[in-house]
């Protein structure tokens, strides 16, 4: 009896634990899924808040690939698409406003992220955005507080660093390269497949110049980017075909924030760029 009452009170101590961590476990999940709420600083923009979603939506002529690729692609190590919020958050980039604007942004494109047209041969891009670095944000009590023309919290060089590394597994994994096929809506004859193949290696190596241009000796990490570093080395190296121009990045620094800018009499770091608007 003392043996088995024992037991009883070492299984009571069991159950009590199991369900303290059940509740945990619910807490948690209960947590993560409050919607908080949004916080939009009085900045200046116009009260119908078109000025902040043309920041947020409005093309600067970036080109980083081919925008059904991104919408259809998976993240590397899953089977969750990688410009889902989960996945972007991931590397610091923020969700679309609750609100945003679905003739601007119809696909609810991260903010920074936008569809970019060429006015060549009307081919479709995603690109960035000055947004898509310099929107802050800061979580506080179950309030997201943005902040336009801030800085983020992003990493860029990762980012670009998964997103190469998701079209090589997308190329190489057959699973993988039919779901994206499916959600391309592509017809699978030999030809669209061998000519799918060719343009997922045009993306991987467009990414690849990518990073070759923007790593630092050393990681820069969170909210920090050679960025002047890498725009030089893909303006005077990549395109304009002189390898012997390239310069290794090795001064990253935090994002900047863009508040005053147009009063100063020159911009970037360097200082090299005079402001054309003092």
């Amino acid at each position: 009896m003392n043996t088995e009452s024992g037991r009883f009170k070492k299984t009571g101590r069991k159950m009590k634990w199991v369900r303290t961590c059940v509740a945990a476990i619910v807490a948690m999940s209960v947590c993560s899924n409050v919607i908080a709420q949004q916080v939009c600083l009085d900045q200046g923009w116009d009260e119908q808040g078109t000025q902040r979603e043309l920041f947020y939506n409005l093309t600067q002529g970036s080109q980083l690939l081919p925008y059904d690729f991104f919408l259809a692609v998976e993240d590397v190590n899953s089977m969750k698409l990688l410009r889902s919020d989960r996945s972007l958050k991931r590397w610091g980039y923020l969700p679309a406003d609750k609100y945003y604007d679905k003739t601007l942004n119809p696909d609810r494109l991260p903010i920074g992220f936008v569809k970019d047209i060429d006015a060549v041969d009307g081919s479709e891009h995603v690109g960035f955005t000055c947004a898509a670095c310099h929107t802050g944000q800061i979580n506080y009590q179950g309030k997201e507080i943005r902040i336009e023309g801030g800085q983020s919290l992003s990493d860029f060089v990762g980012f670009v660093n998964n997103l190469k590394l998701s079209f090589e597994a997308t190329k190489n994994k057959r699973p993988k390269f039919r779901r994206f096929v499916k959600r391309l809506n592509i017809e699978r004859t030999q030809e669209n497949m061998d000519e799918l193949v060719i343009e997922l290696d045009e993306v991987i190596a467009s990414l690849d110049r990518i990073l070759s241009a923007t790593e630092t000796v050393g990681n820069s990490g969170i909210g920090r980017l050679d960025a002047f570093g890498s725009i030089g080395n893909t303006i005077l190296e990549h395109d304009l075909g002189k390898p012997n121009n390239f310069a290794a990045p090795k001064a990253p620094v935090s994002i900047p924030f863009l508040w005053q800018t147009s009063e100063l009499e020159r911009t970037q770091y360097t200082g090299i760029h005079c402001c054309p608007t003092v």
